[in-house]
């Protein structure tokens, strides 16, 4: 499986962590500056399990060591920010394929079909990421850290269900856009402009930079 946009430089779990670290610590907008950060991060992630892996564990310790660098009695509402933009950049990158999607159908475009099941893919694999970071506290010792996060529990649920509608949108839209075969063009007489493999992950992957260049504004 390949990540929403396959032609970026591979995913720097390091590069991640620090990022979620230096905006934990600094409490300033976290929840903005983190769905911005896993926004950006996901069009060049592999979301099969080991790269699911990686993202949650970036993300979980990237908060871990800017909470403790922040100090002890450190505002638990920064934690409830990383579980909302965490939640909050898997529905931006949902929608991109999304709005893509439709905008093609609706222009007489279609993607190839190894695209659209590789969207279809990514998107069943945003569930599993999240849940892999939120629960990454259980396989970790106890600390005043871990428990402030595993006492988010009911917020992290809260946060997905926000989410899932958005997930489930974009599922039905790529199931919905049509797959050209060839025979089914002539037999209808539509002469529909087919992308070559490879393109919607690049049109999503300009929607979630242009995501990161508004929040940079």
């Amino acid at each position: 499986m390949v990540g929403l946009m396959n032609s970026q430089p591979p995913f720097s779990a390091e590069q991640l962590r620090q990022k979620i670290r230096e905006t934990v610590e600094s409490g300033d907008n976290v929840r903005r500056r983190v769905e911005r950060q896993v926004a950006e991060t996901l069009h060049h992630t592999e979301l099969d399990a080991e790269g699911r892996r990686r993202l949650a564990e970036a993300v979980f310790e990237g908060a871990r060591e800017g909470y403790e660098k922040s100090g002890k009695g450190s505002d638990p509402n920064r934690l409830r920010e990383v579980i909302d933009g965490l939640a909050d950049g898997l529905n931006a990158a949902a929608n991109a394929i999304q709005f893509t999607v439709e905008e093609a159908r609706a222009s007489g475009r279609q993607f190839a079909e190894r695209d659209l099941q590789r969207a279809r893919d990514d998107l069943r694999a945003i569930k599993d990421l999240f849940m892999e970071t939120i629960g990454t506290a259980t396989r970790s010792a106890s600390d005043e850290f871990t428990t402030q996060w595993k006492q988010l529990g009911q917020h992290a649920v809260q946060a997905w269900d926000r989410v899932q509608p958005a997930i489930q949108s974009a599922v039905e839209s790529v199931a919905a856009h049509p797959i050209d075969t060839g025979r089914e063009a002539i037999k209808a007489g539509v002469s529909a402009a087919t992308h070559a493999a490879g393109t919607l992950f690049s049109e999503v992957g300009r929607r979630l930079q242009t995501l990161g260049d508004k929040f940079r504004s």
